[in-house]
């Protein structure tokens, strides 16, 4: 099995990987300061899809490994625990920070202020994974280059991005379009409006337990709603649950 690692095209023997589990110790003595086994498996993920994880093997492969870089990049890209992986060395060098968070944008969680407060790190971090927005800094935060990074794919890390963009209605509406799931993080005034209500509960009719009075007696975006997922007839209003070709579109549902 031939994979791609750093620009390098390693041959991965399925059998030597196996060795990797073969045993409560995940890896015979002959293998534990194999460089290019050890990235093989790390990067293919045989023990992932066992159950297991990079941190499973990770005292067993040698001291020697456990301290070079491209094993530890390896590690961080499938588990973002990359205080537990990298030294201290590591940890305090910008550059292979940046280089794993453009990896796993994962490691926000788990990196300090500093790099919480770092432009371009949050930026690779959000890239990966919009929700870790809630990680960067209160600045950082309020930025709207980063939050409109952190929302671009489908809204992830909404709540956490400046009033400013909150409030604009064309990329709240664009978000939605997209399928985001964002309707409880809106404004009040967002959450009473008609078209971006229709679009919030096409994507998941449930919403509707967070949408105004209004908008949950509205026969026609109710419908709407229950088309998308019928536990939105909970949220009703409750007139609105009594009618009768609501009732009826409610029981075919289930």
């Amino acid at each position: 099995l031939w994979i791609q690692i750093n620009d390098h095209a390693l041959n991965l023997d399925f059998h030597l990987a196996r060795k990797l589990t073969a045993s409560n110790k995940y890896l015979d003595k002959d293998l534990r300061d194999n460089k290019e086994l050890v990235l093989a498996a790390l990067y293919h993920e045989p023990l992932v899809v066992k159950g297991f994880g990079p941190h499973m093997i990770w005292r067993n492969i040698s001291k020697r490994l456990r301290e070079d870089r491209d094993i530890v990049y390896e590690a961080v890209c499938h588990n973002r625990l990359i205080n537990y992986y990298a030294s201290e060395d590591m940890i305090n060098d910008r550059k292979f920070v940046l280089k794993c968070a453009k990896g796993n944008g994962d490691i926000l969680e788990f990196l300090d202020d500093n790099y919480r407060d770092d432009k371009e790190i949050v930026l690779a971090c959000i890239k990966g994974n919009g929700f870790m927005l809630a990680y960067a800094s209160e600045r950082l935060k309020m930025d709207k280059e980063i939050g409109l990074q952190a929302i671009k794919k489908y809204g992830h890390g909404f709540e956490y991005i400046n009033e400013e963009l909150k409030n604009d209605r064309d990329l709240v509406l664009k978000i939605l379009k997209k399928g985001g799931w964002i309707f409880e993080h809106l404004s009040q005034k967002f959450r009473d409006d008609d078209e971006l209500a229709i679009y919030a509960l096409r994507n998941n009719g449930w919403h509707i337990r967070f949408a105004s009075e209004r908008i949950r007696k509205n026969k026609d975006i109710a419908i709407i709603a229950l088309k998308s997922n019928s536990n939105a007839y909970e949220y009703l209003d409750e007139n609105l649950k009594k009618d009768k070709e609501i009732k009826k579109f409610y029981s075919n549902s289930q």
